[in-house]
């Protein structure tokens, strides 16, 4: 037997006792014709810009995802230096893009409210992070500033 690049298999057999030979060709018949194929390649160029938008809506839609998931991470990690107004902040701005996220189909809409919680996220965070060098410069203030006294032992390595 053979099998050709297209699939088609030949089959041939040869009766060693009577010497007759017999061959056999087996293509597929599922296959489509050119014609359907044709009528496919033109249906995906037609649907190439709605498959294009729909791919750039669920990239936008992912990024806002991640960038929710970072911000509650960052305020689970930074609680204790946030302020309750910057708190409100952040969770309304997520409120909002998570609704457009459900609601909306405009991919420049979702990245307006991704864009917008950016910006809260970094104005809260960077009051966060002040309030957090600001509360740990405090605490190394108590401490002491000099070398500690420890005991040491001279090893002498010119054996």
């Amino acid at each position: 037997f053979d099998i050709d690049a297209n699939g088609i298999v030949h089959v041939s057999a040869r009766d060693k006792g009577t010497g007759k030979e017999n061959d056999i060709r087996i293509k597929s018949s599922g296959g489509l014709s050119d014609a359907e194929i044709q009528k496919i390649l033109k249906e995906a160029e037609e649907h190439a810009e709605t498959d294009k938008r729909k791919k750039s809506l669920i990239e936008t839609k992912n990024r806002g995802e991640s960038v929710i998931d970072e911000c509650h991470k960052n305020m689970k990690d930074h609680k204790q230096y946030m302020d309750a107004d910057g708190e409100q902040k952040l969770k309304e701005a997520i409120s909002t893009l998570q609704d457009k996220m459900n609601s909306s189909e405009d991919g420049d809409e979702i990245r307006q409210a991704i864009d917008s919680l950016q910006e809260v996220q970094l104005k809260v965070f960077e009051a966060a992070y002040k309030n957090q060098s600001q509360s740990g410069a405090g605490a190394q203030q108590g401490e002491s500033a000099g070398p500690e006294d420890a005991e040491y032992k001279e090893v002498d390595d010119k054996k």
